[in-house]
Parts: C-alpha cells; sequence; structure tokens
C-alpha cells in the first residue's frame, strides 16, 4: 500500500512531473526532430530518442542569430533546474511542486492576460525570457513563463495597439518584423498542463499565447469556444497599421487539436487582409474521440459526486475544501483511470524511480498523507460537474462537426500532425494515418515510445515547427534546395556520444 497509492496519485500528475524533472529545452537545440518534409506528403518521420536525427538542412544555420540571442539566458535556466533536479524532494514536496504548476496555469504564466467576455475564457501572453533594454520589464518578464505576473484586459474594453506596443518592448530583436502569432489551445483539463516545458522555447521564436478555459465558471459549448478563439484572432490582428496579414500558426493537444480543427475551418471562412492562418498542428489530436468508450466511461466516473456532500468539496466561498483528510471516490478513481492510460514506458519508469526515492525520505503515514493530496488534485482542478460537461457536450459535437469528410478534405492549410505511438488514451497513431490522408496538406511525426503527453523532452516543439513544411520563419521558403550530399553535416559531439 505504500507503493500503490503514491505510484498512482503520482502518475495522475504525470505531466507535472514533466515539466519538474525534464531537461532544458535548448540542451537539444540543433538536433532536427523532423527531416525536410514535402507538402501535400504523409510520410512519417519517427523519433526513437530526443537526439535520435540532426539537423542536416542549411536551414539550422540560418537559426543561428535566434539561437544565440538566447543561450545565455537558457544557461541560467539549467543551472536552476540541474540543482531542482539533483535534490531530493519528498512525496509532499512534490505534490505541492504540482499544485503550483497549476495555480501558475490558472492565475499567471505570462505577461498580458485577456478575459474574454462571457465564456470563462482567456488569453495569455508569454514574454521571452531574454533581457531586455527596461529594468522594470526584467523583473515583470526574465526567468520563465512562472514568474510572470500578467497585466490584466477585458475584452470588450482592451486596445489592442496598446497591447500591441507592450508586446514589442517584450521582443528582443526591436523594430524586427513581428514573429508568426503562436495560439495554443489545451487539453481538457482547459490549463495546458502537458505543454508547460515548451513555453519558454516557444516564446522566443513566436508571440506566444495561451488558452485557458475557466473551471468555475458556466462551461461554454463547444460552438462557443470556437467562435471565442476566432474573436480573438479577429481581434489581435486588427492593426490598422499592419503592412501585411499577421501569420497566424494554430496548435492543439488532446482536445485542443479538436477544437484547432474547427478554428482553423471557421478562420478559412472568414475574409480578411488582416491575418492568414500560416499552419496548424495537432498533437494527439482527440479527433479519434468518437472511436473510444470514454463517453460511456466518464458519466459512470463522475457519478461518483453523488456519493459525497457538496460541503465535503468546497467550503462556503465555493473555494475547494483541504479540511478532509481523504480524497473522494472521484479523485481515487478517476486518478486510477488516468494513471492507467496517460503515462508511457518511460514515464512510468521515471515516476516509479522518484517514487522509490521518496520512498527513503519518509514514513509509510506521509507518504500516504500527500498521496491523498494528490488525488485531490484531480477534483481541485477538473471537478467532476467540469468534466462531465466537457467530456458529454464539447467531444461528441466537436467530433460531428470536423470529422465532416468533405470538411476535412478542403480544410487546405499547412499541418502537422505529432502522434505518440504508444498512446493508451487514445488511438493516436491510427489517428494520425487517418488524417494524414484526408488532410490536404499534412505530415504526420509519430514519436517512438511516447504516450499521450508526448511534449515532454523527447519533442522540442519549437524545433519541429521551424523545421516542418509550415515554415513558420520561412526559413525553407528563402533557401535553395537541400542537396543531401553536399549539405550533409556531422551531428553535434553531444549528439554522437549519445
Amino acid at each position: 500500500m505504500k507503493m500503490f497509492a503514491p505510484l498512482a496519485a503520482a502518475s495522475l500528475c504525470v505531466a507535472s512531473r514533466v515539466v519538474a524533472f525534464s531537461p532544458p529545452m535548448h540542451q537539444h537545440r540543433r538536433a532536427a526532430i523532423l527531416s525536410s518534409a514535402v507538402a501535400k506528403d504523409t510520410d512519417t518521420h519517427i523519433v526513437e530518442t530526443p537526439a535520435s536525427s540532426t539537423a542536416t538542412k542549411d536551414a539550422a544555420e540560418r537559426l543561428d542569430d535566434i539561437i544565440d540571442a538566447r543561450v545565455e539566458t537558457e544557461q541560467e535556466r539549467t543551472v536552476s533546474s540541474t540543482s531542482q533536479q539533483t535534490e531530493e524532494r519528498t512525496m509532499e514536496q512534490f505534490v505541492t511542486d504540482m499544485r503550483s504548476v497549476y495555480s501558475d496555469l490558472e492565475n499567471g504564466g505570462g505577461s498580458i492576460k485577456v478575459r474574454m467576455a462571457n465564456v470563462g475564457a482567456s488569453f495569455t501572453y508569454v514574454a521571452p525570457s531574454l533581457p531586455s533594454s527596461s529594468e522594470e520589464l526584467n523583473k515583470q518578464i526574465f526567468g520563465g513563463w512562472r514568474n510572470q505576473v500578467p497585466t490584466l484586459y477585458d475584452s470588450t474594453t482592451i486596445d489592442w495597439n496598446e497591447v500591441q506596443s507592450d508586446i514589442v518592448e517584450t521582443q528582443p530583436h526591436s523594430g524586427a518584423e513581428a514573429p508568426p502569432m503562436l495560439i495554443y489551445l489545451p487539453g481538457l483539463d482547459g490549463l495546458g498542463i502537458s505543454a508547460t516545458a515548451q513555453f519558454d522555447d516557444l516564446a522566443s521564436t513566436f508571440e506566444l499565447w495561451r488558452m485557458t478555459v475557466d473551471k468555475s465558471t458556466a462551461q461554454p459549448s463547444f460552438s462557443q469556444l470556437v467562435s471565442t478563439v476566432v474573436k480573438f484572432v479577429k481581434d489581435s490582428t486588427n492593426n490598422a497599421d499592419a503592412e501585411t496579414p499577421r501569420e497566424v500558426i494554430l496548435v492543439g493537444e488532446s482536445f485542443g487539436g479538436l477544437l484547432t480543427c474547427a478554428v482553423a475551418m471557421a478562420l478559412k471562412n472568414v475574409k480578411s487582409n488582416k491575418f492568414s492562418l500560416k499552419g496548424m498542428t495537432l498533437v494527439n489530436p482527440a479527433t479519434s474521440f468518437d472511436e473510444t468508450n470514454w463517453e460511456q466511461f466518464v458519466p459512470l466516473l463522475t457519478s461518483l459526486r453523488y456519493l459525497e456532500s457538496q460541503e465535503d468539496i468546497v467550503d462556503s466561498s465555493g473555494n475547494f475544501n483541504f479540511v478532509n483528510e481523504l480524497p473522494t471516490p472521484y479523485s481515487v478513481l478517476g486518478g486510477m483511470a488516468l494513471a492507467a492510460t496517460i503515462p508511457d514506458g518511460n514515464q512510468f519508469s521515471s515516476i516509479l524511480e522518484f517514487i522509490l526515492g521518496t520512498a527513503k525520505l519518509s514514513t509509510n503515514e506521509q507518504m500516504l498523507a500527500a498521496s491523498a493530496d494528490g488525488f485531490r488534485l484531480l477534483a481541485e482542478y477538473l471537478p467532476a460537474s467540469v468534466l462531465e460537461t466537457r467530456v458529454l457536450q464539447w467531444l461528441p459535437v466537436g467530433t460531428s462537426v470536423v470529422n465532416n469528410v468533405e470538411r476535412l478534405t478542403k480544410l487546405d492549410v499547412p499541418a502537422l500532425v505529432i502522434a505518440g505511438n504508444d498512446d493508451n488514451m487514445l488511438p493516436t497513431k491510427e489517428e494520425a494515418n487517418r488524417l494524414g490522408k484526408l488532410l490536404p496538406d499534412c505530415v504526420k511525426m509519430e514519436v517512438s515510445g511516447a504516450g499521450h503527453f508526448v511534449l515532454d523532452a523527447r519533442v522540442n516543439l519549437t524545433e519541429v515547427l521551424i523545421d516542418s513544411h509550415i515554415d513558420p520563419l520561412d526559413i525553407q521558403k528563402n533557401s535553395p534546395p537541400y542537396d543531401p550530399v553536399r549539405d550533409w553535416k556531422l551531428p553535434p559531439d553531444d549528439v554522437v556520444r549519445a
């Protein structure tokens, strides 16, 4: 019992485990994960390890200016990250760290936050963690996305020209052309816990906005979510001074992948000279939800909340109640279900190693108490009623809209599908093949051994996007054709040794 409860609780929060222990992204800086992709080609690129393939294109050299500008900053983050990894932590400290990450996602995690009216959704701009000419600005953005405290705006009163001026101040290359806007759409948690390891690197290359959906308000419908993202794109790019359309890239993970497809379909019908949809990336997309049994299982799971009294769950102010010693039945069984489907083999082994280490530092009572607290995270950040609404209303409606073959075959947007081929939550490998055949301009990438949370240290999403046929920085567009003989380069020493 001393081992089972901590193992299940830690597995439940495997995404936070990835955040806490993954190496910094820049360690794989010049190891390109995708080889060159040709539009309308559906070749599969399989990633065996974080550095299994290397940047063999001349495009990698063109990234040097972008890369070198942030090396010093990333090295400082490496020192901090390494000390955290080597420091022994108890299970209690681990759960506290996970709750802190969730809190940062929900309440901060960026320098600008725009609250959308009437839907409980927000978009948060993550500034690049790079030295700025403004000392006050450095205090606000330096040190990574988690250290940023956002300035709050309401979508009904926001002045987007003012916001864009603030964003320009945070960019490392003042006066340069604005980077593409990248909008990250999260999974059913509404926060994006599984992608947090990617945020700082993405923010250093793109104008990164991450969407969050509040769990405390009335849940919006799927169509409202689509309309909200479309409105945000239209409003945020409506700059009267812009000479060219603003390029927008959508990235969606799990449910966010399903939402991304629907948003892309809607944006393609918007006639505007203010923005252009550069491409979309679908990470283990939930477009295959209708091929699973989750629609039958989730109502059974969430019905367990009726075994709990309301006083046990929330206090008089509506906040989660931490007084109870035992987690709710929904938390325990839900945690066990997620523990069985989310971690892949590598992540599970890493979690087990961590649990074995913490067992030496704690008594049985301390381990069980911390594990109970870990289980409570599910009810705290994804309450049963919210999960039920999102699964039964968002996913069936979304799949009925998106999986229309005629709509998919007409969605001529450069698309990249990233698939963990050991995903136990969704039939992602088969779904990647299906989407690769239906979408007119799609490349799929399989990550060997990866499960549902694929965006850990094995995948550097920034590099994947840069090297993909989406070509967000127009490097391939402006480069001569790649010659596999003359342009081949020896991999870096650290990659060769690996």
